[in-house]
């Protein structure tokens, strides 16, 4: 059986796509009760013709003129797609592994050696799973341009800066199209670093619910590494805080302690290291074969 159509892959990306879409609305309508309450606020004023210093600040205030990229970063590391941090790994996981499960239970190996070479089957089970890798980045681009609309166009961010409304550092907000370019191919490659956590286990299980959560839980294991040991080690011995360096549970906010290239390189780490595990894992074919047939008799 070849899964040719991946469903999971579909209903992965609208889930998130309604996600952002409800970021943008919450955004238009937390600002429109800022600005009624202001306006209502000042009509108060006038009215009673009230005279003290919280009607002459009312008075005073102006809508703040917002750009795409405040907009952007709030729905983004503070608003609804906040739960990327926590459940991000999910949205890929589930997709990478969905027929690959299907195929291990099914024992569509063993027919599919009988027709091809397991080399070409390896290309098979890797272009299977990252089909969902384009998730993320192509969300982030949905979220970019809805923030244009919002913004009306605006992109200059010295209000945002000035008024500490900008979660990004200055230095990326300058040249945010090199940025934003690094920001989508570091989330590219930390969805093939979770694709590639789901291929681990998915050859050892029947359920697909075991492996999603076996991959789940060596990522929580490997930030509690990156925390614990890692982070704490390179601060007492060298004095260097890299912990939003090697912080994978937010990959979505930036620090410009480091600049762009240190967290592309472990990124770019996570998921060549990932990709030759899931290489090694599955290097051995007769080991393979074995996995199926004791999937498909369970």
């Amino acid at each position: 059986m070849k899964c040719l159509k991946n469903r999971a892959v579909i209903i992965s990306f609208i889930i998130l796509f309604g996600i952002a879409l409800s970021g943008g609305i919450s955004y238009v309508m937390n600002r429109n009760k800022i600005e009624k309450y202001f306006t209502n606020a000042k009509e108060e004023c006038l009215k009673n013709s009230i005279v003290n210093q919280n009607c002459k600040a009312i008075l005073d205030w102006e809508s703040p003129p917002v750009d795409a990229f405040t907009i952007f970063f709030e729905i983004v590391v503070d608003g609804s797609l906040r739960i990327l941090c926590e459940f991000g790994p999910f949205f890929i996981i589930i997709p990478a592994v969905w027929c690959i499960a299907k195929e291990m239970k099914n024992a569509y190996l063993k027919d599919y050696l009988l027709r091809d070479k397991y080399s070409n089957y390896l290309k098979h089970l890797f272009k299977s799973a990252y089909k969902c890798i384009w998730i993320l980045p192509v969300i982030m681009l949905i979220v970019l341009g809805m923030s244009c609309i919002l913004a009306k166009g605006n992109f200059d961010y010295s209000y945002a800066l000035a008024n500490s409304y900008s979660t990004f550092d200055e230095p990326y907000l300058k040249n945010f199209g090199l940025f934003f370019m690094s920001y989508l191919l570091n989330l590219l490659f930390f969805s093939i670093f979770y694709a590639n956590l789901g291929l681990l286990y998915v050859r050892k299980n029947k359920s697909i619910v075991v492996t999603i959560i076996e991959a789940y839980l060596t990522f929580i294991g490997i930030e509690i590494i990156n925390e614990a040991v890692i982070t704490t080690c390179f601060y007492k011995v060298l004095h260097m805080p890299i912990q939003s360096l090697l912080n994978i549970y937010d990959i979505y906010s930036y620090k410009y302690v480091f600049g762009i290239l240190p967290f592309l390189i472990v990124g770019f780490l996570y998921a060549t290291a990932s990709t030759i595990l899931v290489y090694l894992s599955y290097k051995n074919k007769e080991k393979i074969m074995i996995d199926c047939e004791r999937i498909k008799c369970i």
